[in-house]
């Protein structure tokens, strides 16, 4: 039961993507992508538990919204200080997983992925932040 429910998301995952970069729905384009995502090679290590690929999907979908409401308030506020983070991965660390956290981390446009340190396994996070107006000397003129 848990491999079909880890097919079923890898499936849906890999569809997603492939229609992301088509940015096609068409029912023509939905087949070709069905077809690519089942016969890409699969991972020879074990399947991450359904809880954490739904938890790690989830996320990800969340972020497609975010992403755009980051995008409109990069555009109305540009942010221009920038800072660099380490953050911490799940508590499972199966590549999949890992893929999908460096996908919600890249996909809004405030924060992009760097890489992921080795110990601890973390993302590296560049992020963009509004300026700080606390000191008088960093207020714009009126």
């Amino acid at each position: 039961m848990n491999s079909a429910i880890t097919l079923s998301i890898g499936l849906a995952i890999r569809l997603l993507f492939w229609c992301l970069l088509t940015a096609d729905v068409g029912p023509a384009n939905l087949a070709i992508g069905l077809a690519l995502a089942a016969l890409l090679p699969r991972s020879r290590r074990p399947a991450p538990s359904p809880r954490a690929l739904v938890h790690a999907f989830w996320d990800s979908l969340v972020a497609i919204p975010q992403a755009y409401a980051e995008a409109f308030a990069l555009m109305a506020f540009p942010h221009h200080r920038a800072s660099h983070e380490v953050q911490p991965l799940s508590g499972e660390h199966h590549p999949l997983i890992v893929f999908l956290e460096v996908f919600r981390v890249t996909l809004t446009p405030f924060t992009i992925a760097l890489g992921v340190t080795s110990s601890p396994e973390a993302l590296r996070i560049h992020r963009l932040m509004p300026r700080r107006l606390s000191s008088p000397s960093q207020r714009p003129d009126r």
